[in-house]
């Protein structure tokens, strides 16, 4: 199975993406095993989280194969290749770069470029991206999403990063999108593990009800 075909599994049965931003490469495998064990299977860590890389690297070494592992906040080709090489399936942008999508397709990784208007998300689909993410989501109003949605192709498939809580999560699920990028209400460093446990399997419960 393909990484296309990973993702998209994992988040037809939970759709989460669990955002780590400022987590350390000490503390990434302790948060990721309780995030699994949650039932959350797609982990991400923003580059600009301290030692980045070596986080990623431990989480692709140290958690089952079934997880998916990627890096955020990927603004250049270098990251993406740097990625590669830490065993990253995906990599999640906040912003439509042309260069840097075509780039992970390359290395047969899943990209997620970010965007925030029509035109944007049109690019990223004509250089080859199908997973979305509409970000900030929370500045989105619902008719700008039911206008956006009527002219994208079928095949594309939207995610809400940007603010999103248990009282906002239902509405972007409902409006059709595919899956949620959750970060400081699941996860801020420092967090004590049976918090972010907690957390977890709350989202994940409320997934239940989508």
């Amino acid at each position: 199975m393909n990484n296309f075909a990973r993702i998209d599994s994992a988040l037809k049965q939970t759709p989460l993406i669990a955002i780590l931003r400022g987590i350390k490469p000490d503390e990434v495998v302790s948060v990721g095993e309780v995030l699994v064990d949650a039932g959350i299977t797609v982990l991400e860590v923003p580059l600009n989280s301290p030692n980045a890389f070596d986080s990623i690297y431990k989480l692709r070494r140290h958690l089952p194969a079934s997880v998916l592992v990627g890096g955020g906040t990927v603004l250049q080709q270098s990251e993406v290749e740097k990625l590669n090489a830490c065993g990253a399936e995906f990599i999640v942008s906040p912003n439509t770069k042309p260069s840097v999508i075509e780039n992970a397709l390359q290395q047969n990784m899943v990209p997620i470029p970010g965007f925030y208007t029509p035109t944007e998300a049109l690019l990223a689909i004509d250089c080859g991206a199908t997973y979305l993410k509409l970000f900030p989501a929370n500045s989105h109003h619902d008719n700008f999403i039911s206008g956006l949605k009527s002219v994208l192709p079928s095949h594309c498939k939207l995610l809400a990063v940007g603010g999103m809580n248990a009282q906002n999560s239902q509405r972007f699920m409902q409006l059709g999108f595919h899956g949620l990028g959750i970060g400081t209400s699941l996860y801020c460093s420092g967090m004590a593990l049976p918090d972010i446990h907690q957390r977890a399997k709350a989202f994940v419960a409320l997934c239940k009800t989508f």
